[in-house]
């Protein structure tokens, strides 16, 4: 199950990875000050989501995507538990001040984040803002991302671990095996399927954020200089197929056939109705 979701994340992944090798080299690896800034305070601070024009839904995204950052580690501990029992990145153990503070961290987000989402759930359902885009996308998204939060949860106070929720939830909740069985299976399913479905989603921004802004162009608003006496070109002049578009073939009519990237000939007249 593993194997397979990594294998499908691999595979939908590697199209838009082969569509930057194709792009022209460009250095962003300059200005290091700057790009780490832009990652403290765009990435890890949203402070273009948290605009005032629109503040109540940026403080809203933020959170959602504050939870899903803190409960990253935390995955990296459910899956490597689950071959080894106990397993847990260095000082981040259950018994070491680090631990115990992410602990607490995680939970007070996991519970921020389930807020959030019936935030967002009243806002699509009843609100309905002129500016939001209603879509089974952003709805199904939502939804995964309350099951890992709330399959966790559960699953702290079933085991009564020692956390906030554990404490809180373990009265409740202990000694629920089979409850934990089901919580632990569908928190993986719903995990594995969300890693394969984010490349073909319009979150897919959850991946691509971090690489986007340390490496975005710095110098923006700004045009190269032009030799505007000696030059004879300015600008683009034609177009090249891409380079990961297969050679044209000939054709034995006297008009060359024009083709699109799958290789089919395009008709120069219109469709027939």
């Amino acid at each position: 199950m593993l194997v397979a979701s990594f294998a499908a994340f691999a595979y939908l992944i590697e199209a838009r990875v082969a569509m930057l090798r194709a792009a022209a080299p460009i250095d962003r690896f300059d200005r290091w000050g700057e790009r780490l800034r832009g990652v403290l305070t765009q990435f890890l601070g949203q402070r273009r989501i948290l605009s005032p024009r629109h503040f109540a839904a940026g403080v809203m995204h933020a959170f959602i995507f504050w939870g899903f950052l803190a409960v990253g580690l935390n995955t990296i501990h459910f899956v490597g538990a689950g071959f080894h029992e106990g397993f847990h990145l260095p000082l981040l153990g259950p018994d070491s001040v680090l631990g115990r503070v992410y602990m607490v961290v995680r939970d007070v987000f996991e519970v921020f984040v389930i807020v959030m989402i019936g935030v967002a759930a009243v806002r699509r359902a009843f609100v309905r803002p002129e500016r939001l885009t209603r879509s089974w996308d952003a709805v199904l998204i939502l939804t995964l991302i309350a099951t890992l939060m709330v399959t966790d949860l559960v699953m702290a106070g079933i085991g009564a671990a020692p956390s906030p929720a554990g404490r809180t939830l373990s009265p409740w909740l202990a000694g629920r095996t089979g409850l934990y069985a089901v919580s632990w299976w569908l928190h993986l399913a719903t995990l594995l399927g969300f890693l394969v479905y984010l490349p073909v989603s319009k979150h897919f921004h959850v991946i691509t954020s971090f690489p986007s802004v340390l490496f975005r162009r710095l110098d923006t608003g700004s045009l190269p200089a032009m030799d505007l006496e000696n030059s004879e070109r300015f600008g683009i002049t034609g177009f090249t197929p891409p380079s990961w578009c297969p050679p044209p073939h000939t054709s034995p009519s006297p008009e060359p056939a024009r083709r699109n990237c799958s290789g089919r000939r395009r008709s120069s007249s219109p469709p027939s109705r």
